[in-house]
């Protein structure tokens, strides 16, 4: 599953990023970097009326707005998360 964010905010400061999530976890390019994170390195996952949080840690958390994806692929992304993300 893909999610592309390019709002004039993001675009502007980050350029256009495609994030890929699938069974091994989600990676991350834009035209500035690339990077991937496993599932086994998130913590927690939250998911508000706006957002999807996929904490790293404490303080750092990777953040999809809700706005940008379709409900096939909200449940197609809360599907790939593993039962071992604790959920809040």
């Amino acid at each position: 599953m893909r999610v592309i964010l390019n709002s004039d905010k993001t675009v502007e400061k980050h350029g256009v990023r495609t994030y890929t999530i699938n069974q091994d976890g989600i990676s991350f390019f834009s035209s500035e970097l690339q990077a991937s994170m496993k599932w086994s390195n998130i913590s927690k996952f939250v998911q508000t009326k706006r957002y999807i949080y996929l904490y790293i840690n404490a303080d750092s958390a990777y953040v999809f707005p809700l706005r940008t994806i379709s409900e096939e692929q909200l449940k197609e992304f809360i599907g790939y998360i593993p039962l071992t993300v604790k959920k809040k």
